[in-house]
C-alpha cells in the first residue's frame, strides 16, 4: 500500500511571505485583537475577488446555512474567511510567545488512563478553530506528541508546527507521503505510549487513503478512517479536540470530546465498515462544534 495522492487544499494556495511578514510585525506592535481586526479587510478582498474562495467555501456554507443566497451568503464566506486568517494571526501568536495575555478555558478532559506514561492516545484534530495552536496545547501534557500529516505545501504561508514555541523537542511530524502513509510509524509511536494527532476531518491527509462516507450537516461527506484504524489495532481510544476562540470575552477554549473505543482490529487487515461506528461519533461532534462555531469550520472543497 503506498502513501495517498494528496490534494491541494485551499490554504495551501493562500499567503505569501511578505503578506505572512507584514501580520507578524503587526502583531508584534499592536497585539493579537488588533491583528485580527485587520485581518477583516484582507479577508474582504477574497471574499470580493477570489472566485476560488468563495466556491470552496460555500461547499461548507451551503450545508451550514441552507436556503442563504445572495447578499447573506456573501456575508458567510466574508466571516468565514476572516475567522481563518484569524485562526492563523493566533498561530503566529503563540509561536511568538505572544499567547500569554489570553485567557484559557478547558471543556472536557483527557481520562487519567489516556494520560498514564506508556498508554497511548489518539487525538483527531480537525481543520476547525485556531488547529494549528492545538498542538502547542498537546506538547504542554510533558508526553511525546506524534502528528502524522501532510508536510506543508507552501512554503511561505503559516506551518503546522508555526504554534509550537520551544516546544519542538517534544513533537515529531510523521510525513503521509512516505512508507505505508507513515501508518507503521504511527502505529510504533502509539504503542510506545506517545500522544498521536491525526487530521480526521479531510479526505486524502492521512495515512490509508481510506474514507468513509458520512452525512455531515445532512449531506453525505468523506472522511478518513486513519486514526480510528491506528487506535483499533493498538487498542486505544480516540479524543476528538477543537482550540477556538471567543471574541466576547476574548478568549480561546480548549474542548475534548468524548472518548472513542473503535472496535479492535488485531490482524491489521483494513476494514472500513468496521470502524464506521467510531467515525460516526467523531463526525457528530464535527457536526455539534460547527453548531456552537459555524465559522470556525474550515472544511474547504
Amino acid at each position: 500500500m503506498t502513501g495517498p495522492t494528496m490534494r491541494e487544499t485551499l490554504s495551501d494556495r493562500r499567503g505569501n511571505r511578505a503578506g505572512i511578514a507584514f501580520f507578524r510585525i503587526f502583531l508584534r506592535w499592536f497585539g493579537t485583537r488588533h491583528a485580527c481586526n485587520m485581518v477583516w479587510f484582507v479577508a474582504f478582498f477574497y471574499a470580493l475577488c477570489d472566485r476560488e474562495a468563495r466556491r470552496r467555501a460555500r461547499s461548507y456554507l451551503v450545508r451550514r446555512f441552507p436556503g442563504d443566497r445572495g447578499l447573506r451568503m456573501f456575508l458567510h464566506i466574508w466571516r468565514l474567511l476572516a475567522s481563518q486568517g484569524e485562526a492563523l494571526v493566533l498561530a503566529a501568536a503563540y509561536g511568538a510567545g505572544l499567547d500569554g495575555g489570553i485567557p484559557r478555558r478547558q471543556e472536557g478532559k483527557l481520562s487519567p488512563g489516556a494520560l498514564d506514561p506508556g498508554h497511548g492516545v489518539v487525538l483527531v484534530i480537525s481543520h476547525f478553530g485556531c488547529w494549528q495552536a492545538s498542538l502547542a496545547e498537546l506538547a504542554g501534557y510533558e508526553r511525546p506528541v506524534t502528528l502524522l500529516a501532510a508536510s506543508d505545501v507552501n512554503p511561505g504561508a503559516v506551518g503546522k508546527q508555526e504554534a509550537l514555541h520551544n516546544r519542538k523537542t517534544a513533537f515529531r511530524e510523521i510525513d503521509v507521503r512516505g512508507f505505508m502513509g507513515g501508518l507503521p510509524e504511527a502505529l510504533e509511536a502509539v504503542l510506545a505510549g506517545d500522544v498521536l494527532g491525526v487530521m480526521g476531518d479531510r479526505p486524502g491527509t492521512a495515512g490509508t487513503g481510506e474514507v468513509l462516507e458520512c452525512s455531515f450537516l445532512g449531506q453525505p461527506a468523506k472522511f478518513p478512517i486513519t486514526p480510528f484504524y491506528v487506535a483499533a489495532r493498538a487498542g486505544v481510544t480516540v479524543v476528538p479536540v477543537f482550540m477556538v476562540w471567543e471574541r466576547r470575552p476574548f478568549q480561546v477554549r480548549v474542548i475534548f470530546g468524548d472518548e472513542i473505543l473503535p472496535e479492535a482490529i488485531p490482524d491489521g487487515r483494513i476494514r472500513a465498515e468496521r470502524l464506521r461506528p467510531a467515525v460516526e461519533q467523531y463526525v457528530r461532534w464535527l457536526e455539534t462544534m460547527a453548531g456552537r462555531y459555524p465559522y470556525l469550520c474550515f472544511r474547504f472543497e
